[in-house]
C-alpha cells in the first residue's frame, strides 16, 4: 500500500494543513463532505473562509512513501519544517496517530513564525531556595 502526506494550499499556494493518507481520492472526498457538512475543525473553517474570497480548495501530494510508520514521521516532519518556515497551520496535533491536541486558538501561543509556546515563569520564592540549596544551606 502506498501512503501520500498532503498539503492543503492557499491562493498563495502556502500550505496551512498537512495530512497522511491511503488513498487521495478517497481523502479528499471526505474533507469536502466535512467542508459541505459544517465541521467547525480550524483546518475546515480556514478551507470555507478561502472559498468566500472566491479561492479553489487545493490539496497537493508532496511525498510518498510504502511504510505507514514511516508517513506518520515525514507528516511530523513538515508539519515541523512548515511552522519553523513561518506558516501557519491549522493542524490540531504535532501528526501521528498518539499526539496529544494542540491549543492553536489561543492568541498568545500564534506568532507570524508558527506556534511558540511560552516560557514557564519561577517564582521569586522558588529562585530563592534554589540559590539556598546551590549555596548549600
Amino acid at each position: 500500500m502506498v501512503y501520500s502526506i498532503y498539503v492543503f494550499l492557499d491562493d498563495r499556494n502556502r500550505p496551512y494543513y498537512v495530512g497522511k493518507t491511503n488513498n487521495m481520492k478517497r481523502r479528499r472526498k471526505e474533507h469536502l463532505e466535512e467542508i459541505a457538512k459544517g465541521n467547525k475543525l480550524p483546518k475546515y473553517n480556514a478551507v470555507r473562509k478561502y472559498r468566500s474570497y472566491g479561492v479553489a480548495f487545493k490539496m497537493r501530494r508532496i511525498r510518498t512513501t510504502k511504510s505507514e510508520s514511516k508517513a506518520y514521521r515525514l507528516e511530523r516532519y513538515y508539519i515541523k519544517k512548515y511552522r519553523k518556515m513561518g506558516y501557519k497551520l491549522f493542524n490540531c496535533t504535532h501528526g501521528g496517530p498518539d499526539e496529544l491536541p494542540l491549543k492553536i486558538n489561543n492568541p498568545k501561543r500564534i506568532r507570524s513564525k508558527g506556534i511558540k509556546l511560552p516560557l514557564k515563569k519561577k517564582s521569586k520564592k522558588f529562585k530563592k531556595l534554589k540559590r539556598r540549596k546551590q549555596n548549600g544551606r
